[in-house]
């Protein structure tokens, strides 16, 4: 509750205790079929104060962004998804090579324009995914560690944009 007040993107942090309890403790099976079986409600039962602390922090932030007039780009599905893509690898870049920050990225003018970029981006998203899932009987940790930054990076992502820019620095603070 006190990470929801400070950071909507906390919200993220209840599909990381799910994850963890698929990938690291083994508490819930990866057969999705069989998560509602008698024995796992144990396990769903034991979420549901962070369930409904992330579901009210959210309904609290989505009702602030809605007063204040955002939502309102014309953005359509595909737009989105590639501003999730974009946000994605675009923190990783910047944690990695930390150069040319700025305090806003704003959203691209010309969409076509930013096409090889989002495909480059996309590309780059879908494979690293794929290539560590399919590892994660070997090693289920950077595939734990990879799906838990994409949960947490989710609310900030531009699936619902709340502001004019792309990408901005300070939401890399928990990402």
């Amino acid at each position: 509750a006190a990470a929801m007040l400070s950071k909507v993107s906390s919200a993220g942090l209840l599909w990381v205790l799910v994850l963890s309890d698929v990938f690291v403790l083994g508490r819930l099976p990866v057969d999705w079929k069989l998560w509602g079986g008698r024995e796992y409600r144990k396990v769903w039962l034991e979420k549901f104060p962070f369930l409904f602390a992330a579901a009210t922090g959210l309904a609290v932030g989505w009702f602030g962004v809605r007063a204040g007039g955002y939502f309102s780009h014309p953005y359509s599905l595909l737009q989105r998804l590639l501003l999730f893509t974009y946000g994605a690898t675009f923190y990783i870049e910047k944690t990695l090579v930390p150069w040319a920050l700025s305090p806003l990225y704003p959203l691209p003018l010309h969409w076509r324009a930013m096409g090889v970029e989002f495909a480059v981006r996309t590309a780059f998203l879908a494979g690293g995914t794929l290539w560590l899932l399919r590892r994660r009987a070997k090693d289920p940790f950077p595939a734990f560690a990879w799906l838990a930054y994409l949960l947490i990076f989710l609310p900030v992502s531009g699936i619902a944009q709340c502001a004019r820019h792309i990408a901005a620095d300070r939401y890399a603070a928990l990402c």
